[in-house]
């Protein structure tokens, strides 16, 4: 059953964003279509405060919106830093929502963007093409040694992590940050995006020479660990931690 004054409130938000009458029907279409069995993926041009109008492909399954509000419309990314970074590394790519974010709030910024997922990667090189992203992506997941790994995959798919212990239904490329960095013929990194449900723990606790390259890190941390134990592991690098949102 529909909520009439929850549909009403999505109906706002449609005109806000879509650009035409098709784009703000697309736009609420999307918002419900993620219920249904069905997964689609549709294109609309949208407008948001934080990056003007960006064109874009979505999913209608139970990540895209959810990623696209946090992205988009809440800025959870939207940093206060002392200069803009020239170079992003984008740590778990997904659908490529915070690739075109970056671009768009950075726009003379090199973006190096990693992902592993077959069906995420379709859509994530479409909306770099889409929007014009300064942007290379590595297909495979990021990790502490280069070579392969397995994934251990999740109904939803902002939720596929590296599996435990080499577990997992699907091998994929496993690439360092140093080799992307040497790939993209970086010497020093500005800013770092990572979400990699969960593996941050390993990454940032093996190998991390890396880390006295890097500017400024933006992560979603999960269990088990804590912002006690992120500043913890941050503090001999020379960072200091704080909070943006819960588990950011």
């Amino acid at each position: 059953m529909v909520d009439l004054t929850q549909f009403k409130r999505n109906r706002l938000r449609a005109g806000e964003h879509g650009i035409g009458f098709t784009d703000r029907l697309k736009f609420l279409y999307w918002t419900y279509a993620r219920r249904l069995p069905l997964e689609n993926a549709l294109r609309m041009k949208l407008k948001y405060e934080s990056v003007g109008t960006i064109d874009l492909m979505v999913r209608t399954n139970k990540s895209d919106t959810a990623m696209a509000s946090e992205v988009f419309e809440h800025e959870c990314y939207g940093l206060k830093l002392k200069k803009p970074p020239e170079r992003i590394l984008d740590l778990g790519g997904n659908a490529g929502f915070t690739t075109v974010y970056f671009s768009k709030i950075y726009p003379q910024a090199e973006i190096a963007t990693v992902e592993p997922i077959p069906s995420n990667l379709k859509i994530l090189h479409r909306n770099i093409a889409l929007n014009a992203c300064r942007a290379k992506v590595f297909e495979g997941a990021i990790s502490t040694e280069s070579g392969k790994l397995k994934m251990a995959l999740s109904d939803i798919d902002s939720e596929h992590q590296v599996g435990t212990d080499g577990e997992g239904s699907l091998e994929v490329n496993a690439y360092t940050v140093d080799d992307v960095m040497a790939e993209m013929g970086w010497d020093s990194i500005d800013l770092v995006k990572l979400d990699i449900e969960g593996y941050e723990s390993v990454l940032l606790r093996n190998n991390v020479g890396w880390l006295e390259k890097v500017g400024t890190i933006v992560m979603e941390y999960h269990p088990p660990l804590s912002i006690s134990d992120v500043a913890e592991i941050a503090a001999p690098h020379g960072f200091t931690c704080r909070e943006i949102f819960e588990e950011l």
